[in-house]
């Protein structure tokens, strides 16, 4: 947390500078911001190696590797592909739908970025829970308390719908304020407005959607979500959204129903799936080495 707060301030410097020309900085613009993030990620990384290896794992001999750790190598890349898999099919996706909102001209472009900077208060909550309850049932389903991991889980899926209507709510109170941060033009206030109140709902599939699918991965049951994760995304947030946004004409706000649509399936799919039980039959990743 120290990093990303140090490098986060670094990258606010670096994108005033770079893409204004302050301090002495050439005005680069787009280039700029591209420059300022790249190096400032590159300093992150750097950091948070030294933390790694200098407060947590002093040194990694090679005997660890002797011999090679195959099956764990196996093991982690049956969770890392299909993982890897979701996130391109993800990106995939929002490039189509990006090529869509281009169709409907510069001012819905705008709104659209404008609410996505604004709700990912509200995704920052329910992605925070998501991560922290991995850890969570990672550590109980390695010590073999799967059905600890289970309550919890439910536990905390509750929670996370609660902080992020909250935060949902919020935003939806203070909407035109923020909008009027970003812009002047009301005809991007109004389309953002009336996309911000669908968005509610859609923050809240989104929150069980990130809980139930890091806690999936956790229990190594990866390959049966990612395909879910797929079908819905493509069939919901792409193919809807067409339809909605520009063959029915409801623009911006048809496509968010879209959207709406596609985290809310993948969120009762997923649940139902981890509520199954299924993963309780995966054995956890073992490690027999102590590393000191």
């Amino acid at each position: 947390m120290q990093v990303i707060f140090i490098i986060n301030i670094l990258n606010v410097f670096g994108n005033y500078s770079l893409i204004y020309g302050h301090f002495g900085f050439p005005a680069l613009g787009a280039e700029g911001a591209a420059i300022s993030t790249s190096v400032c990620r590159g300093v992150a990384m750097l950091l948070l190696f030294m933390v790694l290896f200098k407060r947590l794992i002093k040194r990694i001999p090679l005997a660890y590797f002797k011999p090679f750790p195959i099956d764990k190598l196996k093991s982690v890349l049956s969770v890392g592909i299909p993982s890897a898999v979701e996130q391109i099919s993800y990106d995939a996706s929002q490039v189509a739908i990006v090529y869509f909102i281009n169709m409907l001209g510069n001012e819905v472009l705008a709104a659209r970025v404008y609410v996505m900077n604004i709700v990912i208060i509200g995704y920052l909550f329910s992605l925070s829970m998501g991560q922290a309850i991995a850890v969570c049932t990672g550590n109980l389903i390695g010590e073999g308390k799967k059905e600890a991991a289970y309550r919890l889980s439910w536990y905390a899926w509750k929670r996370s719908l609660i902080l992020t209507g909250i935060a949902s709510g919020l935003i939806l109170v203070l909407a035109r304020p923020l909008l009027s941060f970003f812009t002047s033009n009301d005809a991007i206030i109004r389309i953002a407005l009336s996309v911000l109140w669908i968005d509610f709902i859609l923050e809240q599939g989104r929150a069980t959607v990130l809980l139930f699918l890091f806690c999936l991965r956790s229990a190594r049951d990866v390959v049966v979500p990612v395909l879910i994760e797929i079908v819905c995304m493509w069939v919901f947030a792409v193919a809807c959204a067409y339809v909605f946004g520009i063959i029915w004409g409801l623009g911006l706000a048809g496509m968010w129903i879209g959207f709406a649509m596609d985290e809310c399936s993948r969120g009762v799919v997923l649940a139902l799936r981890w509520k199954a039980q299924k993963w309780k039959k995966k054995e956890a990743i073992g490690v027999n080495v102590n590393i000191h």
